[in-house]
């Protein structure tokens, strides 16, 4: 019963920081696209 709540509060932090991740590296292709068209 708790192993299943833990797991299930990893798998959340997980796809949290690939989120996180995910928007940082758009952020990066934003700026790099900025930097390139000037």
């Amino acid at each position: 019963h708790n192993c299943a709540y833990v797991h299930n509060i990893s798998v959340f932090i997980v796809s949290d920081l690939l989120k996180t991740n995910h928007i940082a590296m758009l952020k990066k292709h934003l700026v790099i696209d900025d930097y390139n068209s000037t």
